[in-house]
C-alpha cells in the first residue's frame, strides 16, 4: 500500500526528503495519515465512524438531525457499495437509517411510519 522507497523519499507519497534518521516517513502527519488510511481499510470502527463524521459534518445526510447518527452506504453493498471509499458514506440518524435500509431491500414500512413520513 505505501511501499518503502529506498531513494531518501517518504513512503506516504509526498515527495519530502527522508532527514535526519527517519526511514520511512518524512513527518509525524506522513506517518499518522498512513496509519489512518490503514485502519479505514482495515474497517476499524472507531476511525472509520470518526472520518466518516469529519467528511460529512456530523449531521444526519437527510433530516440534519445530530443524535443517534449510524454510518450508511450510500450505494448499498448488496448493489456494490461495500468496497468503497470514504465518498460511499453518510451518516444517518436512526429513523432515517430504518427508512433508507427498508427501502434498499423493498421491505414495506410499517402503517404508523408511512403515515408519518
Amino acid at each position: 500500500m505505501f511501499p518503502n522507497y529506498q531513494n531518501g523519499q517518504c513512503s506516504c507519497g509526498c515527495g519530502a526528503a527522508l532527514l535526519g534518521r527517519r526511514k520511512r516517513w518524512a513527518t509525524d502527519d506522513c506517518s499518522q495519515f498512513a496509519l489512518a488510511v490503514w485502519a479505514i481499510i482495515d474497517g476499524q470502527v472507531g476511525k472509520f465512524e470518526y472520518f466518516v463524521a469529519k467528511y460529512n459534518g456530523r449531521k444526519c445526510a437527510v433530516c440534519r438531525s445530530r443524535r443517534d447518527l449510524k454510518v450508511d452506504h450510500i450505494v448499498p453493498v448488496k448493489h456494490g457499495g461495500g468496497g468503497c471509499w470514504l465518498s460511499n458514506y453518510q451518516l444517518l440518524c436512526h429513523s432515517c437509517h430504518v427508512q433508507k435500509t427498508n427501502k434498499d431491500f423493498g421491505w414495506k414500512q410499517k402503517d404508523s411510519e408511512a403515515l408519518s413520513g
